[in-house]
């Protein structure tokens, strides 16, 4: 996608379409900024506004039509809401509303103004970042499955924007390139939730990241697969996997960025469940087809390595995905069972359908062997997330202040919104089981299952610091909406880069 600059509106541009974002108290008063174009246009601007048919409210739109009094064929308003709306993330969901519109117009060159709100705001460089990122995750389309051709959708192939001076334009490229990795990143990810499970495999996901390290010599792979998870004690991972005709594996995948400190690594891990059953406890049929997306947080991880990577973050950070299908069978894993992770904790298994924080162990287990500073976790973990955050937060775990806050600075920045939820000894003995070291269930079974789902994990990881991602809510879209599509949404990716750009700095 190539991006040019204008110093002035860039109301003259020779594209298909202008994109004009209007603000609710500019749609009830036009400003100086828009008066010259409503001119232009014979005062169609004055009249919808006059007739109601455009308020501004956030992510509505309005095509108008020039009819050749300026080069572009249309001019599309987008509603960017009230003045407290002038945030990261709203920022994304405008523009984001404004592609998909032209996409299903398809239109492949358009021009985008930047609101006066915004650049006053927001830095150029930052500015530039999120339309990127907002762009390309707004216009992905996932119909590699459709057999007719017309049902794959145009993206963006040119977009002028302005006003910005020559010295802020520089900068605003600066930060589409960012914006560009980072949203390439989520829409490489997000194919792989919305692919079937049955071409999503562990093995697939492995494949993938063979070909994501062979494209910097910086990056070092490790799979491990079935032999050697069973040399290196994977009890947990190799448990889960017992009902599963599909191999396990365990990707391990090194960024090496910063050469000057080789022992000093971060690490990012992430559920890998290709396709959950439940397994023996198994689920109901009612949306089972979604729980291919279970494998959303490893996901995430590898998507946010491919963007450390593309930005060259001056950092190491190990990505590890235990990676894995969940199913019945005669030889599944069963309620009752004992599993040893590879650190040598025992694990009662109380339900099979709690088995991402039973591989997590695993995965969490591996990373301490890099001595790490910080482990990160994402994951699907849980419906009781959901029931607590609904699907616009995800729930955010820490045993450290300091990776709280950084996770906190990370969420506020890109725009993938987190919220802290508690840990504690209380919860803690709700895991301890009577006959192994934890149990993969509170005590009190429903109650706080997303906080005692982490109190599990903290078992696992011998006093590191540590945060855990609950994002079973915010990793798939069950409705569609006007900046986004059905299905996965690639939560987690831009969070965890600018995550990595903290530990660089």
């Amino acid at each position: 996608m190539r991006y040019t600059y204008t110093e002035h509106a860039p109301f003259d541009a020779k594209v298909e379409a202008i994109v004009v974002p209007v603000s609710e108290q500019e749609a009830r008063v036009i400003p100086r900024t828009l008066a010259a174009l409503d001119r232009t246009l014979n005062g169609q601007l004055t009249a919808a506004l006059a007739a109601g048919d455009f308020t501004g409210k956030e992510h509505s739109l309005l095509a108008l039509y020039p009819a050749g009094v300026i080069p572009a064929a249309r001019v599309l308003l987008v509603g960017t809401g009230k003045k407290k709306d002038v945030t990261p993330l709203e920022w994304q969901h405008v523009v984001g509303a404004a592609a998909r519109a032209l996409q299903g117009m398809k239109a492949k060159r358009w021009a985008l103004v930047l609101p006066e709100a915004y650049r006053k705001t927001r830095k150029p460089s930052e500015l530039g970042a999120l339309t990127a990122k907002g762009i390309i995750a707004a216009t992905y389309h996932f119909a590699e499955y459709k057999s007719d051709p017309a049902a794959r959708l145009p993206v963006p192939d040119f977009i002028t924007v302005g006003p910005l001076s020559a010295a802020q334009a520089k900068a605003f490229a600066v930060g589409v390139a960012e914006g560009t990795a980072i949203g390439e990143a989520m829409n490489w990810m997000r194919r792989f939730g919305d692919m079937p499970s049955s071409d999503a495999t562990p093995t697939y996901l492995a494949d993938q990241a063979r070909a994501l390290a062979k494209s910097d010599k910086r990056f070092r792979l490790t799979v491990l697969d079935r032999a050697a998870l069973e040399r290196e004690k994977f009890g947990a991972l190799l448990g889960v996997a017992r009902g599963a005709a599909t191999p396990p594996v365990c990707i391990v995948l090194e960024w090496r960025g910063n050469p000057k400190q080789p022992k000093e690594w971060r690490a990012l891990v992430g559920k890998g469940v290709t396709f959950d059953s439940g397994g023996i406890s198994i689920k109901p049929g009612d949306k089972m087809d979604e729980m291919k997306f279970d494998m959303s947080g490893g996901a995430s991880v590898l998507g946010a390595m491919r963007a450390i990577g593309a930005l060259e973050l001056k950092t190491n950070i190990v990505g590890i995905v235990p990676a894995t299908d969940n199913l019945p069978s005669g030889t599944a894993y069963k309620p009752g069972d004992i599993l040893t992770t590879c650190r040598g904790k025992t694990i009662e298994v109380l339900n099979t359908d709690a088995e991402g924080r039973i591989i997590l162990a695993d995965g969490i287990g591996y990373a301490l062997r890099y001595e790490p500073k910080a482990i990160v976790d994402l994951a699907t973990l849980t419906g009781a997330c959901i029931v607590a955050l609904g699907t616009h937060y995800a729930g955010l775990f820490a045993n450290d202040e300091s990776l709280f806050r950084a996770l906190r600075t990370a969420s506020e920045t890109s725009g993938e919104r987190v919220w802290h939820l508690p840990l504690g000894d209380a919860y803690t003995r709700e895991v301890q089981s009577d006959i192994a070291d934890i149990q993969n269930l509170g005590k009190r079974g429903r109650e706080g299952g997303a906080i005692t789902a982490a109190a599990f994990l903290q078992e696992c990881t011998e006093g590191t610091p540590w945060a855990h991602l609950d994002i079973a809510g915010t990793a798939w879209a069950t409705d569609q909406q006007p900046w986004r599509g059905k299905g996965a949404t690639g939560y987690g990716v831009h969070l965890l880069v600018e995550l990595a750009k903290q530990w660089a700095r």
